[in-house]
């Protein structure tokens, strides 16, 4: 074993050792919000890219060594030339992508001048075991964190769904259809004319003709979409949910966990409703988990892979506008969107009863939609008119859904229409003023201005199913810091 490893060490191999460590840091620092079925085809193609490379450099070199040492340089160069290039940006430097091409092909050549003027002589062997040891330890960071992700996420987690009371339909002769529609970062209407000059009041009115109760003074409890749905669907405040989420600690693997297997949809499920759920694009974010999971067939290329080619030398392909990335991310934004859109009057006509978890990223970036739904690229839009376009088409889009739900719904449903948090901005009451419209037939008299996401299904269970649920106080907090437990109390100024 110690020859072995002795040998790795003296081997030219960490070309390819480099040629892995992007995509799996990468994909460690966004192991949350990933699927490992996301990592086996950029896995490979950085392996190719390495191996490619290599091959090319030994066609110039005379050694492997030697060979090794510069694919070494044009792997780092490819490698990293996104990371730099947003760096550099982000520090407002302009011509960023000419300094970072430039400065990447000045070192490779740069080495090329020395190994000419040396003749050739250096000890390239000599470097081979310090660059295998240094990027194999390098390579362990990632490892490490993919391996304690994996571990934990089937590590047994006691939430408060082992104590979650099942409903008694027995009473019941047909149970309501339950939609819970969230479109994500939708603003209050008041927010809306502050931030962005967009009056929405047609639409709030449009809603409040179709018997929908809009809470004028709707708030998140939570300003993110993790602590958000994680609180309203287990019907309580985070730190209530278990004893792990208190500021001591930091790790949000269980949140993760406590969102996706939560109380109302189990709740539901057992009542014996069959539960929909679609996919967002965002696997931690999806309720895989439910009885249906409707989602758009796999595309030519995910997410993560463009976040990845955006991170390397293929970034140049944008830079000279012969790719869009952001508009290839934005398609399959768009299939995913008009799915959920699709699939609403089609799910009106199944045999219920359903409980439909539908989260919507509008109007949420990226901006794929005008005003009208037409396709646009990203690019094309500043944050502003992109938003409100978003917004405006969602409005016209939900409004078809409801009257489609409606018409088609043996027995009158329920259909929740909430914005997991406000857009961003500087304003934390801001970021967390939402649009909260309620369709409750018969039941609307007991919902006030002020409801916010944690009362809603205390409130529907109690009014429609018989329980008893005590309503919160209606609170609002916005992260102190980065620590997802860390919380300060925000009033909500609203005049009711």
């Amino acid at each position: 074993m110690k020859k072995q490893i002795e040998r790795f060490l003296l081997s030219p191999v960490y070309p390819l050792l480099w040629s892995i460590y992007p995509i799996l840091t990468l994909f460690s620092n966004n192991i949350y919000q990933l699927n490992f079925s996301f990592l086996p085809r950029p896995f490979l193609f950085s392996v190719f890219i390495g191996i490619v490379i290599f091959g090319g450099t030994k066609l110039f070199f005379s050694t492997w060594h030697k060979s090794a040492f510069f694919a070494m340089l044009v792997i780092l160069f490819f490698g990293f030339y996104g990371h730099i290039k947003n760096f550099l940006e982000a520090k407002e430097v302009s011509g960023a992508s000419l300094y970072v091409f430039g400065g990447g092909l000045f070192i490779i050549f740069f080495f090329v001048f020395l190994d000419k003027k040396n003749k050739g002589k250096f000890d390239y062997p000599s470097l081979a075991p310090s660059i295998n040891l240094m990027i194999i330890i390098l390579l362990l960071f990632p490892l490490i964190n993919m391996a304690r992700y994996y571990v934990a996420k089937r590590t047994a987690f006691s939430s408060v769904i082992s104590n979650f009371k099942e409903l008694d339909t027995a009473n019941l002769e047909t149970l309501p259809d339950i939609y819970y529609i969230i479109p994500d970062a939708y603003a209050r209407s008041d927010t809306l004319k502050e931030i962005y000059h967009y009056d929405n009041s047609e639409f709030i009115a449009q809603l409040e003709s179709a018997d929908f109760y809009v809470a004028k003074c709707g708030q998140s409890n939570y300003p993110i979409t993790l602590l958000s749905l994680t609180s309203s669907l287990n019907i309580d405040y985070i730190p209530n949910l278990n004893e792990y989420f208190t500021p001591e600690n930091e790790d949000i693997l269980y949140l993760f966990a406590t969102m996706r297997k939560n109380i109302v949809m189990e709740m539901f499920h057992t009542a014996g409703y069959e539960t929909i759920a679609f996919a967002t694009g965002f696997p931690w974010a999806e309720m895989r988990n439910a009885d249906i999971f409707i989602s758009p067939p796999p595309g030519k290329i995910n997410s993560f892979e463009i976040v990845f080619l955006q991170t390397t030398i293929a970034q140049v392909l944008d830079d000279i506008n012969l790719v869009d990335y952001e508009n290839i991310s934005a398609e399959r934004y768009r299939e995913r969107t008009h799915l959920v859109f699709d699939s609403l009057p089609d799910i009106a006509k199944m045999p219920g009863p359903q409980f439909v978890f539908a989260h919507i990223l509008l109007p949420h970036p990226p901006f794929g939609f005008d005003a009208e739904g037409n396709e646009i690229s990203p690019t094309e839009v500043e944050f502003k008119e992109g938003y409100t376009n978003q917004a405006a088409y969602f409005n016209d889009e939900i409004l078809k859904s409801i009257a489609t739900i409606k018409a088609e719904s043996e027995t009158p449903p329920i259909i929740i229409i909430q914005g997991d948090h406000g857009p961003p901005t500087d304003r934390p009451d801001w970021h967390l003023r939402i649009l909260n419209a309620y369709y409750l037939p018969a039941h609307s008299d007991s919902l006030y201005p002020s409801i916010s996401p944690v009362n809603t299904f205390r409130l529907i269970l109690n009014e429609y199913f018989g329980e008893n649920y005590s309503l919160f106080p209606d609170k609002s907090y916005k992260l102190e810091t980065n620590n997802n437990y860390d919380y300060t109390l925000i009033e909500n100024s609203c005049e009711k």
